[in-house]
């Protein structure tokens, strides 16, 4: 429950309880995938802390990946790991496996999320993933304390507590 976006968790508390969530996911997944070198994509910002965790649980190799300004990594391995906090519409996930599979045809990627939107299961069904919940929920992140309509706290402005009014 801390996670939800309506709770009023912000900063520290909520940088924690995304990197013990990850961890254990990343406990679970390292029982059921390969994990000796593989690479654990971390996507920045918002899947910093749970995607941390999900190395820390699963081991492989720390890749932090920030879509807007790093290269397209290559991977030497045929199978990867993208972990993120939230997986919205799907569309952006899908293009950034596009762009592996492009340098690695061959490439097998499984998505790890601490939420997935109800609305991207249909678009991510061929790919092998991982998540601590699946909502119904869906707005669009501002820099706002909380939920008013469709507009509602963005998950990195609350884990780096860089809401409006904060210091």
């Amino acid at each position: 429950m801390i996670c939800k976006s309506d709770s009023g968790i912000n900063g520290h508390a909520l940088a924690q309880a995304h990197l013990n969530l990850g961890r254990i996911m990343g406990q679970q997944m390292r029982k059921m995938l390969p994990h000796e070198r593989t690479p654990v994509l971390v996507l920045q910002r918002g899947g910093y802390f749970f995607g941390a965790g999900v190395y820390l649980g699963f081991g492989g190799c720390f890749c932090p990946f920030k879509p807007e300004i790093d290269p397209v990594p290559e991977f030497t391995g045929n199978f990867a790991v993208i972990a993120d906090s939230v997986i919205n519409t799907g569309r952006s996930i899908l293009r950034l496996i596009d762009a592996l599979r492009a340098r690695n045809p061959d490439l097998t990627v499984c998505l790890v999320a601490n939420v997935v939107q109800n609305n991207a299961l249909e678009l991510l069904k061929e790919h092998m993933l991982f998540t601590v919940r699946v909502s119904s929920n869906s707005f669009t992140g501002r820099r706002q304390h909380h939920q008013t309509g469709n507009t509602g706290p963005d998950t990195a402005d609350r884990l780096f507590n860089l809401l409006d009014g904060l210091p």
